[in-house]
């Protein structure tokens, strides 16, 4: 999310920024993430992921193996946070990951 907030959001303007927060909490991590772009819709951009028959594996998006650009970093807290949620103009994001989801996520 952080490489799209970059190639997406500031369209790798240099003079844009990328605002980036981690709160380290008793029972997880917030992390939230904040460009200077204009948003996008991502309701719309959501609902089409969580709806994709040829959505690509666990494995591929954790290797890599899927092309970038391609909107894979969408999949990523719709799999593996505990709970996110964008501003409503689509410019920044807020995911939880709870400690017992990470630990669970390294031990398989």
């Amino acid at each position: 999310l952080l490489l799209n907030a970059r190639t997406k959001g500031c369209k790798e303007e240099t003079e844009k920024y990328i605002e980036f927060t981690a709160y380290v909490g008793k029972i997880g991590v917030v992390f939230t993430i904040k460009d200077d772009g204009e948003g996008f819709d991502h309701r719309t951009e959501l609902e089409k992921r969580r709806t994709n028959r040829d959505a690509p594996t666990n494995e591929e998006l954790l290797n890599s193996t899927i092309r970038l650009g391609s909107g894979i970093g969408l999949y990523f807290p719709l799999r593996f946070s505990d709970g996110f949620s964008y501003n409503r103009k689509g410019n920044e994001v807020m995911l939880k990951f709870n400690y017992k989801t990470i630990l669970n996520f390294y031990n398989e």
